[in-house]
């Protein structure tokens, strides 16, 4: 599908990017380029679409050398996802989305139709949203639209560039859980780069590890874990995850995230909306001054209240059951057996200190049953 051959970017100033890059991509895969900062994986993206051009080598998609393709009609076949998201502020979710497929000259009953089928494909109601502008979505809805805007124009390949490294916590395990469940369901040829070793285990058919400008590893996640290619790779990821076995089953305050955004149950609705949408956040724990648990908001409930002369004491939900930092897997795992928890409290004696998310949960079950092995 997508093949390197000897690719070398080097810039006037002797800067090199990259160096002797060979690497083929299969159609379908979800590849992840993993390494430490300026390593070369950014340069490698986005050659893919001519962002960058290279020095030396070739690129082909499907046997075609891409220098040959017009870089505007290459880039209106390929999804392009980015940090920054890139949503235009003065258009509406439906225009952001219909972008590509405007410029593809689709009609309009057409662009409807792929807008509202997106939307619903990354868990979002087109009634509700279709119409609203970026600065009224949270971080995580934002990028979601990003998400549904790089797959409008039904192309085969998308390029992801740290998605979801802006995000909260919490919307970045369920971007990537959403990110799995598409990936499954529409098999496109994707193209990820990331710096976060857990989320390239996580989403990976196959890592490629880069170090110094060059490809030092591919291989699937359990590949790179179990056969390392040498003290760089074992250092960068297998150590992390050898720690992880050796420490046994893993504690909540092993799991937890400490120290999170809370609302006060005096705040108006409004308020508590713009906090949420500046930390990109979709629940937030209510507290009082001590920091003691009251209860749960979501942003549909915000939503719902935000024009209401009402607090957000009057319209929180009781919170989950707590847990402590010291308890293991099974108090949480008890506790998310109802669905639609997405969340659990860590508590010091009624003090919220922390959280756990549903993905950090299944994330530690899964390496307890390694240490089983």
């Amino acid at each position: 599908m997508i093949r390197f051959d000897r690719v070398t970017k080097k810039y006037e100033d002797g800067t090199v990017a990259l160096k002797n890059f060979s690497l083929e991509i299969s159609r379908g895969e979800l590849l992840v380029l993993i390494g430490p900062s300026g390593c070369g994986k950014t340069t490698a993206l986005r050659m893919i679409n001519r962002l960058i051009e290279p020095t030396e080598g070739s690129i082909t998609i499907d046997g075609r050398d891409i220098s040959g393709i017009d870089p505007v009609e290459l880039r209106r076949n390929i999804g392009y996802v980015i940090q920054q998201i890139g949503l235009f502020p003065h258009m509406t979710v439906a225009e952001n989305i219909s972008l590509v497929p405007q410029l593809k000259k689709w009609d309009r009953e057409a662009c409807r139709k792929r807008v509202d089928e997106l939307l619903d494909m990354v868990g979002l109601e087109p009634d509700t949203f279709r119409d609203r502008y970026p600065s009224e979505l949270s971080g995580g809805q934002q990028q979601r639209i990003g998400v549904a805007r790089a797959l409008a124009g039904e192309p085969d390949i998308v390029l992801m560039d740290e998605p979801f490294s802006a995000l909260d916590p919490i919307s970045r395990e369920q971007l990537q859980d959403d990110l799995i469940r598409l990936q499954s369901e529409m098999r496109k040829t994707i193209v990820f780069v990331t710096h976060d070793m857990d989320e390239a285990l996580k989403v990976a058919d196959r890592i490629v590890v880069m170090n110094e400008k060059r490809l030092v590893q591919t291989g699937t996640p359990d590949q790179l874990l179990e056969h390392p290619a040498d003290e760089f790779v074992r250092e960068f990821i297998g150590v992390h995850r050898r720690r992880k076995a050796q420490n046994g089953v893993p504690t909540v305050n092993d799991l937890m995230c400490p120290a999170p955004v809370t609302a006060h149950p005096d705040q108006e609705p409004a308020e508590t909306l713009r906090l949420m949408k500046e930390e990109g956040l979709e629940a937030l724990f209510v507290t009082d001054t001590r920091k003691r648990l009251l209860g749960i908001v979501t942003l549909e409930q915000l939503e719902a209240s935000r024009h209401e002369n009402t607090s957000v004491g009057h319209i929180l939900k009781p919170p989950p059951q707590g847990v402590s930092a010291r308890d293991g897997l099974g108090e949480i795992a008890a506790i998310f057996r109802d669905p639609r928890i997405p969340m659990v409290p860590v508590l010091e004696a009624d003090r919220l200190v922390g959280y756990v998310s549903r993905t950090s949960m299944m994330d530690g079950l899964a390496e307890w049953g390694k240490v089983g092995d």
